[in-house]
């Protein structure tokens, strides 16, 4: 409830440079006491960083800056205009982030679109973004898949080229791109779950997408170890 509250007071659309600048790293430093406020400001504050300059090192497609920004509802999208953009220039690019947040649900999902109806070649890349400060990635995907269907059907006569960017706290231990092959449908534990094409997955740490905030992080953990071993002297002096 805390979080949907936060969401609908400080992301209004059009609103998506709100989390940027001095101001909002100064509240990141010092929030290393408040795990639900900070994981709220981290994942605004990337969203909006992704904004404002696009995710070109992962790949050349989503090179862009000042994206427009647009909202979801549980993950119901809408590609129209984005679609006429394409149509128009030849190419599109935009970023789509939730109104509410959900459990299992993706923090953002950055879209390009490449219309190129002579050569047949209409191809759209799906970067699928979520923010973990705690690595829990369970379900995300499969509750995204759960949509295949409707992405197929709002984005006929494209190619759908799916990527996860799944980016956590520290950099991962391991290889930092992974290809996961085409599924169908599968029964895991008593539950069903939705196949999927081949797609790929990238792991990025949050210094890894934007050094500042990655920075304002590391600051935030520092004082807020600080403030509790303060606290346990405090503590400890009392009790002598």
């Amino acid at each position: 409830m805390a979080r949907e509250i936060l969401a609908i007071v400080m992301r209004p659309l059009e609103q998506e440079y709100l989390f940027l600048g001095a101001p909002w790293l100064q509240k990141l430093e010092h929030s290393g006491s408040n795990p639900l406020f900070l994981d709220f400001l981290v994942r605004n504050m990337l969203t909006a960083s992704l904004a404002r300059k696009g995710c070109g090192t992962l790949d050349k497609v989503y090179a862009g800056e000042r994206l427009p920004c647009f909202q979801f509802d549980k993950q119901k999208f809408d590609f129209g205009g984005l679609i006429k953009d394409a149509r128009k220039n030849g190419k599109a690019l935009g970023l789509y982030f939730p109104s509410t947040f959900e459990p299992h649900e993706i923090d953002a999902l950055m879209v390009s679109l490449e219309y190129e109806p002579w050569s047949g070649g209409n191809t759209a890349y799906l970067l699928v973004i979520h923010i973990s400060l705690t690595n829990r990635f369970n379900e995300v995907e499969s509750t995204f898949f759960r949509k295949w269907g409707a992405f197929q059907k709002q984005l006929g006569g494209f190619k759908i080229i799916p990527t996860f960017l799944q980016v956590t706290e520290t950099s991962r231990d391991g290889p930092d791109v992974a290809i996961i092959p085409e599924r169908g449908s599968r029964k895991v534990h008593g539950e069903i779950h939705p196949g999927n094409p081949q797609y790929k997955k990238i792991y990025r740490s949050v210094s890894e997408m934007d050094g500042q905030i990655g920075q304002a992080l590391i600051l935030a953990r520092k004082k807020a170890l600080s403030a509790d071993h303060s606290q346990n002297v405090a503590v400890k002096m009392e009790c002598e």
